[in-house]
């Protein structure tokens, strides 16, 4: 079953999406592109059938498109495979969007500063938190 706004075959299931990215552990670089700076470009490249850029200039533009449509969740922790997004910095931009991992949900993968990584979901606490879908 397709997940809610994308068309059936054009996003990964979620336990294809997240060993996707577990693999890149460590790594610097993720499918061709630089992995500091540019989370929005690493979970589209994860999550998009087949893999491509996400067509935002920042995670922030996509998390408004988000909020747009209707999708984004805040009234429950965020499950296994969901998009944590967060607003940064005084204009909002460029944001920060990570993948939610596990069974307690409390840590995420995605860039963290030079590398793909591992870190707890509260990493991000000084970013304001929109949510998950």
């Amino acid at each position: 079953m397709a997940r809610p706004g994308v068309a059936e075959g054009k996003i990964r299931k979620r336990k294809d999406g997240v060993a996707k990215l577990k693999r890149a552990k460590g790594k610097s670089t993720f499918e061709d592109i630089s992995v500091e700076g540019h989370c929005m470009g690493i979970q589209a490249r994860a999550w998009r059938k087949p893999s491509q850029p996400a067509n935002y200039d920042y995670a922030s533009d996509a998390a408004t498109a988000v909020i747009r449509a209707g999708k984004m969740r805040k009234k429950r922790r965020p499950p296994h495979g969901s998009l944590a997004w967060f607003y940064t910095g005084v204009s909002r931009k460029p944001g920060h969007v990570t993948t939610v991992i596990g069974r307690i949900r409390k840590r995420t993968i995605g860039n963290v500063d030079e590398v793909i990584g591992i870190v707890p979901l509260d990493y991000f606490h000084n970013y304001e938190y929109l949510g998950w879908c």
